[in-house]
């Protein structure tokens, strides 16, 4: 499932693979012009969730604005054994419920942390991205909603803040006053420091994301990097879902 970033309206595709055979696609080339994340789930032959908890991939990430990342992707276990409890071949809906249980999957994160954030002051840009897990991949995804955050500098002095999303947040930290801190980011965080950020949705959502950062100067300064991963983790919440379609594969 391919969601939108800017509306959270979905698209869809099979992929039908053996027990050893990899794929590889382009997203410019499978959904050109969109930006957002995709969402995969192993589906038994009738098209119902099954736990085959053995799917691995990533990402390369290359962006307009240098940004560029190598990404793993964010594994979720199915608790449950065969397919979904309460899915069959005459199901047209599916309910994945990331509840702890046997009757679905892990939990998601709901506070999540940035990490090591260089300064804007020696040539950084950390881009965040940040995605609302969790709605309809039928009809549309839910929107990341309000969030509130912590930046720390390396004294633990500590300025919060708070901002609202859509489909998918992505933004750099620093310019055009984001996150929104008294005193701003680049006074923060100045020139030779680093700070760290704690952030949840105040809704109790459960949240993704990652980091990465750019500095145009990585090639000819060995104290600046280039790179980004994906943010950690520090609570869980058992409230987040997501409604699928369930339709046959066509895979021989």
């Amino acid at each position: 499932f391919f969601v939108d970033g800017s509306n959270c309206s979905v698209a869809d595709s099979f992929i039908c693979l053996t027990g050893n055979q990899t794929t590889t696609f382009s997203m410019s080339d499978t959904d050109p012009g969109v930006m957002g994340y995709a969402v995969a789930v192993a589906v038994d032959i009738n098209g119902c969730p099954t736990s085959f908890n053995f799917l691995i991939g990533d990402e390369y990430v290359k962006l307009v604005s240098g940004h560029a990342a190598n990404l793993g992707a964010e594994a979720i276990s199915a608790l449950f054994t065969g397919a979904l409890p309460g899915c069959d071949l005459n199901s047209v809906t599916a309910t994945l419920a990331f509840n702890n249980t046997v009757t679905g999957y892990n939990a998601l994160p709901r506070v999540l942390a940035l990490d090591h954030i260089l300064s804007r002051g020696d040539g950084n840009d950390t881009l965040l991205i940040l995605n609302r897990i969790g709605g309809s991949l039928i009809d549309g995804a839910f929107f990341v909603g309000p969030v509130f955050g912590i930046l720390y500098d390396p004294l633990e002095n500590p300025a919060s803040f708070s901002f609202s999303g859509g489909c998918q947040v992505k933004a750099s930290l620093g310019p055009n006053r984001f996150p929104r801190t008294t005193p701003r980011f680049e006074q923060f965080i100045p020139t030779g420091s680093y700070g760290w950020i704690k952030l949840y949705s105040t809704l109790g959502r459960a949240l993704l994301g990652a980091q990465i950062n750019f500095n145009p100067n990585a090639g000819s300064n060995q104290n600046a990097f280039n790179g980004g991963h994906n943010l950690h983790k520090l609570t869980f919440v058992t409230t987040g879902f997501y409604d699928m379609p369930v339709f046959h594969a066509f895979c021989s």
